[in-house]
C-alpha cells in the first residue's frame, strides 16, 4: 500500500514491520550478525563500558516532544544543492558502495554463466570504472563473487559456494587506483552463517557469527579485521548474542551493533576508531528495540526502526533517528570543509561510562526520518542524506529544509540508491534503469551519479 505524502514522495506504509526492499535483500544472502566484547590491547570491552546490575541498566529515553518529524520540513525548490561531479554507466544489474572521496567499488553482473560477478573500481573524481577482480579466486573451486565493500585504502570481498554452504573472505589493497595482492583472510562452512562486511581506514572488517542450529551455535560471535592484503585477522569483538545490523564502515570508522551485557536484550550502539579499534562512543537502545541499520555522523549515532514500538515515547516510530545537534562529547568523525580544504576533525576523548552517554542523547533534540527505512544515511557537507522509497533526500536540519535528487524515469522499483556511507564532500547514488522512450531509444544501463557540495 502507497500513499502520496503532503512532502512529494512517495512512501510504502508498514505491514507487520516488514519493508519493501532493503540493501540486504538486494544483496543475496548477507545477514544480520552477532553481539561482540572487545579484546586485544589498546582497545576496551563491552561489558567494561556497561554496569554489570541486572536492573537500572541506562538507556535512550527521548520524549514525543524532543522529536522533529521529517512532515515538517520544507521543501526546497530550484536548482539542486549538491553538484553533479560525475556519471559512469555500469552493466544493468549493478550494486554500488562508497566509502571515501576517491574511489567506489560495485558487484556487477557478468553476460555469462560462470563468472556470474565481478567487481569494478570506481573513480569518483574522474568518472573512471576498472574491473579489479574478473572472477573469484576460488572460481575452480565453485565459488562466485558474492558480497564487497571499499573505501580510498582497499577493498574486501566474499566468495562462496553455494553447493558446498561455504565462503571464503578476501582483502586487497588499492594503491593509485589498482589493486594489490590479494589475500585470504578467513574461510568457513555450514555452521558459519555469509558475514557481512565493511571497509573502513587501512582494513577489510565482516561479523562471523554461528549459525542457528549448528554445530558451531554455541561458539560466540566475532567483529573481525585485518589490514588489507594481509592474512593476519585481529578479533576485535567476542561474544555470546547476535548484533542487530551489519557493520557500518566510515572513512576513519566503523559502528556495530552487539547485545549489551545485561539481563534483557539490549542492544549497545558502537562506534569504533578504524585503525586503533578504540571505543569512540556507545548508547544502549531501550529493552527490545532492534535497530535495522545504524551509522555515525557529525551530531552522533544514527539508527532505523523498520517496526512501530508500544513503548519508547519519542524513539518508537518507524523511521530513521539523528540528533538535530551533536550532543556534548561525540567523537568527531569525518571530515570538515575549512577554507576550501578538505581536513580531517581530531577525534575527542568520548564519554567513558553508558550512563553518561545516555543522558547526553537523551537531553538531545531528534529528528526522525518518517519513512520505511531502507539503508543507512550518509553525510555530504552540512548535508544529511537518507534514501527514501523512490527517491534520494539531501535534508539541511539547521534550517529545517529538504531536496529530493533527481530520479530517472525507468529506474527499478526501488528508484534512486543511495551508495555512500560516512561524512564526506561527495555522496554517490545509483539507479538500475531500463527504460525505452517516445522515440523509441532505449535505456538499459545502471547509472552512477556522484554529487559533490
Amino acid at each position: 500500500m502507497h500513499r502520496r505524502d503532503s512532502d512529494g514522495f512517495s512512501v510504502s506504509l508498514p505491514s507487520g514491520g516488514q519493508v519493501a526492499i532493503t540493501r540486504r535483500q538486494m544483496v543475496v544472502g548477507a545477514s544480520a550478525v552477532a553481539g561482540l566484547t572487545l579484546l586485544g590491547s589498546g582497545a576496551y570491552a563491552v561489558s567494561q563500558l556497561l554496569p554489570e546490575a541486572p536492573s537500572g541498566v541506562p538507556v535512550l529515553e527521548v520524549p514525543e516532544s524532543a522529536v522533529f518529524a521529517s512532515d515538517q520540513l520544507d521543501q526546497m525548490e530550484g536548482d539542486c544543492p549538491l553538484g553533479l561531479a560525475t556519471t559512469i554507466n555500469l552493466p544493468y544489474g549493478s550494486q554500488v558502495w562508497a566509502n571515501g572521496e576517491t574511489y567506489g567499488v560495485a558487484l556487477v553482473p557478468t553476460e555469462q554463466v560462470k563468472p556470474l560477478n565481478s567487481i569494478h573500481v570506481l573513480g569518483l573524481g574522474n568518472g573512471t570504472d576498472s574491473t579489479a577482480v574478473a572472477q573469484a579466486i576460488g572460481q575452480d573451486d565453485g565459488f562466485e563473487i558474492y558480497d564487497v565493500r571499499g573505501c580510498d585504502q582497499g577493498i574486501i570481498w566474499a566468495e562462496a559456494n553455494i553447493l558446498r554452504d561455504t565462503w571464503r573472505i578476501y582483502t586487497a589493497p588499492l594503491i593509485d587506483g589498482a589493486l594489490g595482492d590479494a589475500a585470504l583472510a578467513q574461510e568457513g562452512d555450514e555452521d558459519w552463517e555469509m558475514p557481512t562486511l565493511a571497509a573502513a581506514g587501512s582494513c577489510g572488517w565482516w561479523q562471523r557469527v554461528p549459525r542457528k542450529g549448528g554445530a558451531a551455535r554455541t561458539q560466540p560471535s566475532q567483529l573481525c579485521r585485518a589490514m588489507f592484503g594481509t592474512d593476519d585477522v585481529d578479533v576485535v569483538y567476542e561474544v555470546k548474542g547476535r548484533p542487530a545490523t551489519a557493520p557500518y564502515g566510515g572513512g576513519s570508522y566503523v559502528v556495530t551493533t552487539p547485545r549489551a551485557d545485561t539481563s534483557g536484550v539490549r542492544y549497545q550502539l558502537t562506534c569504533l576508531d578504524a585503525n586503533s579499534a578504540e571505543v569512540l562512543d556507545t548508547l544502549i537502545l531501550p529493552s527490545s528495540m532492534t535497530p535495522m541499520e545504524t551509522a555515525y555522523g557529525p551530531n552522533g549515532f544514527s539508527f532505523a526502526f523498520d517496526a512501530i514500538y508500544s513503548f519508547g515515547d519519542g524513539i518508537s516510530k518507524l523511521g530513521t533517528y539523528y540528533p538535530m545537534e551533536a550532543p556534548e562529547g561525540t567523537a568527531q568523525v569525518g571530515a570538515a570543509r575549512v577554507e576550501g580544504e578538505t581536513q580531517r576533525a581530531a577525534t575527542i576523548v568520548p564519554a567513558t561510562s553508558a550512563e553518561i552517554n545516555a543522558k547526553r542523547y537523551s537531553d538531545a533534540q531528534w529528528f526522525r526520518f518518517a519513512r520505511n527505512p531502507v539503508c543507512a544515511p550518509a553525510w555530504c557537507g552540512g548535508w544529511t542524506i537518507v534514501k527514501s522509497t523512490m527517491a534520494v533526500i539531501a535534508v539541511d536540519l539547521p534550517n529545517q529544509r529538504y531536496f529530493a535528487l533527481e530520479t530517472k524515469p525507468g529506474s527499478d522499483t526501488y528508484g534512486e540508491f543511495l551508495a555512500s556511507t560516512g561524512v564526506g564532500q561527495r555522496v554517490v547514488t545509483y539507479a538500475n534503469i531500463d527504460h525505452t522512450d517516445i522515440e523509441g531509444e532505449t535505456e538499459h544501463t545502471c547509472l552512477v551519479r556522484v554529487w559533490s557540495a
